[in-house]
């Protein structure tokens, strides 16, 4: 019984042990994994740029702070990255040796050692300016997680040891690792990887590295948990404003729905951007007309409704209230959501009473030809289905504190779960007409 007991112990004991691992040569070009019981998020820092602020990609799950005083070459480490073909900036020029960077001597032997990367760039910290006011690599990095962190796992390219520490919610270590030199290679060939990891039976609240001057690489740092770790995130419509994107240059349609009433289809994007044929129903004069193009109404439920009917009204008034449900801060929107804009509240005659457009949001982009910023969609009389920039429109129609408003933005979010399919948003037509 006594045995049968202490194995019991011993199985909970281990299954509650925290685990650490390192996996050397680890092959450059594979991207690190995050193990099937993690729920977490994996930091590739694409967005690098050696000469850029550093972009936290996910600010709600960690903090990448700045080290102060520590080391002659400049007054602080803070968070940087390293980029293929890149140097850091300033007088000072360090290019980083990274793969597929041919790294030859001027006699032709080939350089014994290169950084990897997956990607175009990985994290470093970056120092300085030095007596020369250039910036040079760093070599102390500090991260904080949040609560219930208990998994963190990197991929790291060093020239001399590499010393990882994690510390617990009063500070106390956690767990310590030395990474040794990873950059050696065989010829011309890249160097490997050295994959870090630590399974934690205990929050893990922060992490601290330190390695030699220029070799504090670190790409595709994962941090994680138990299932339920993330934040709860909204219902991602981003694929309704890239299917808006679709009729960007369809002229605006008074008639134009975007929508076969016959069959109950939609019609394909490119009909409505060019296609004069297209048979509209006009609903004034009850008749069938032909004609490309596309109103307000029918764009945002052309991008919304394409699989099933979440949105059930075709008054632009009933969508705010009864099909975009969540309101949402402007600053706060993400791609799919929208405003409702009202020109001018003040008005009394019936035919401006209420909201007078709709625009979608979509990814933040900048015209190529114009270098304007554009993060939406709009749908008007004089320019049809166009990109346009959001913060313009704001401080147009936006309400401003201290000052009684004349207008109204409204910025709004399908709910998670839209009941969907209860109702066709289009009227039935008349049957002596079809």
């Amino acid at each position: 019984m006594y045995k049968t007991l202490i194995a019991i112990i011993l199985i909970i004991m281990m299954c509650g042990m925290s685990s650490a691992e390192q996996v050397e040569e680890w092959p450059f070009g594979q991207r690190n994994v995050m193990p099937d019981y993690i729920e977490g998020v994996m930091y590739d820092f694409e967005e690098g740029s050696n000469c850029g602020d550093f972009d936290n990609q996910y600010p709600e799950i960690a903090t990448f702070l700045t080290v102060l005083g520590t080391q002659p070459y400049g007054t602080s480490d803070w968070p940087s990255y390293v980029t293929v073909g890149g140097s850091t900036c300033g007088n000072t020029r360090c290019y980083m040796r990274i793969y597929p960077w041919c790294g030859y001597y001027p006699n032709g032997t080939p350089h014994e050692y290169v950084f990897v990367v997956n990607g175009r760039s990985a994290f470093s910290p970056m120092t300085g300016p030095d007596v020369m006011g250039g910036f040079i690599p760093g070599m102390k990095t500090h991260i904080v997680f949040k609560e219930d962190t208990r998994y963190v796992s990197f991929l790291a390219t060093t020239s001399g040891n590499m010393y990882v520490t994690l510390y617990d919610k009063r500070g106390n270590r956690i767990h310590s690792e030395k990474i040794t030199v990873t950059i050696l290679r065989d010829g011309t060939k890249p160097s490997n990887f050295t994959q870090f990891s630590y399974h934690s039976d205990v929050d893990i609240v922060s992490m601290k590295i330190s390695g030699p001057f220029n070799g504090n690489h670190l790409d595709d740092l994962i941090i994680g948990g138990a299932p339920g770790y993330l934040p709860d995130q909204p219902t991602d419509y981003s694929w309704a404003a890239e299917r808006l994107k679709l009729l960007i240059g369809a002229p605006h349609n008074p008639n134009g729905f975007g929508y076969e009433f016959i069959s109950g289809t939609f019609y394909p994007a490119e009909d409505i951007v060019s296609n004069p044929l297209v048979v509209n129903w006009d609903y004034e004069n009850k008749e069938w007309i032909t004609g490309e193009g596309i109103n307000n109404e029918g764009a945002i439920i052309w991008a919304l409704n394409r699989d099933a009917n979440i949105i059930n009204n075709l008054c632009i008034n009933d969508m705010e209230s009864k099909d975009f449900k969540v309101h949402v801060e402007y600053g706060d929107q993400q791609p799919g959501d929208v405003a409702f804009i009202e020109y001018d509240i003040t008005a009394t005659d019936e035919g401006s009473l209420g909201y007078d457009e709709i625009i979608m949001f979509i990814e933040p982009q900048i015209d190529p030809d114009t270098g304007m910023a554009e993060d939406c969609i709009r749908i008007l009389e004089d320019g049809g289905v166009h990109y346009a920039d959001s913060e313009f429109i704001h401080a147009l129609y936006g309400t401003d504190i201290g000052i009684i408003p004349t207008s109204l933005f409204t910025v709004k979010r399908m709910p998670d779960e839209p009941k969907g399919n209860k109702k066709s948003p289009y009227p039935n037509i008349p049957g002596k007409f079809i």
